[in-house]
């Protein structure tokens, strides 16, 4: 049968899946890089990889008997069903303890001349004329003395540019950066 025949032809059949294992998957799936999402996006990705194997009422009554459980959180966002797990909260608040429990407990990153003068010369690089923004920032990144520092802005208004300026800085100051 073509179940038997499974993907390209192979003889080994696709493996049949649970609602259990749909919603582990758009679990794993949804909170990569997120630590809340929609409702509807986690049980869309649920479902997507269930077709053929699971109905969506069973996804559905997974999802909810987890709910009741609180395995999974549900909330609100400007009208919207948001969704996380008591694991990614709790991971959540570590990290924003740690941040807090960091704040101006290092020594500044860009603290010598030459960090902020290689940063700078990096900042108008190609002819590049930095806004007031994008200096202020700079001197945030390389002045800061807390365990985490944050850089925040829309699309297209230099952000990149000013933390390359900054990393540049940074390594002339003798200091070894890591992005993620």
């Amino acid at each position: 049968t073509r179940r038997e025949m499974g993907i390209a032809g192979s003889r080994n059949p696709e493996p049949v899946r649970s609602a259990g294992n749909c919603l582990d998957f758009a679990i794993q799936n949804g909170f990569e890089r997120q630590s809340v999402v929609r409702e509807t996006n986690l049980l869309a990705d649920a479902i997507n990889f269930g077709v053929g194997s699971v109905s969506i009422d069973e996804i559905q009554r997974e999802f909810e008997r987890r709910r009741s459980r609180g395995e999974i959180l549900t909330g609100e966002l400007g009208g919207i069903a948001q969704v996380t797990t008591p694991d990614v909260l709790s991971e959540e608040r570590a990290m924003v303890e740690w941040a807090r429990s960091g704040r101006g407990k290092r020594k500044a990153l860009g603290e010598t001349r030459e960090a902020r003068e290689t940063a700078f010369q990096e900042l108008r690089s190609g002819g590049r004329m930095p806004d007031s923004r994008q200096i202020a920032a700079v001197e945030h990144v390389l002045e800061s003395q807390d365990s985490v520092v944050l850089v925040r802005g829309k699309a297209g208004t230099g952000k990149t540019t000013m933390m390359r300026a900054a990393y540049e800085g940074i390594r002339a100051g003798g200091k070894e950066v890591h992005f993620f």
